[in-house]
């Protein structure tokens, strides 16, 4: 994705009442693609990481259900 695109993608996001951070992240590496974000005091390569551990953890939970799913 062009990175201008992916800047194209979160403007919506800041006109949200109460908006702080928008973040595209690719999900395999915590990369912070693109960003918006209203306030100083919070880390985007913090909350991407973050959120990169937590999206990977439910791919692995949902990995392990349809497994247990499959030999019942």
């Amino acid at each position: 994705m062009i990175l201008d695109e992916a800047e194209a993608l979160l403007d919506p996001v800041s006109d949200i009442d109460g908006f702080m951070l928008a973040c595209l992240v690719d999900a395999s590496t915590g990369m912070v693609l693109a960003s918006r974000k209203d306030h100083d005091d919070i880390s985007l390569p913090t909350a991407a990481a973050g959120a990169a551990d937590i999206a990977n953890v439910l791919a692995l939970l949902r990995a392990s259900f349809r497994w247990t799913a499959s030999r019942t």
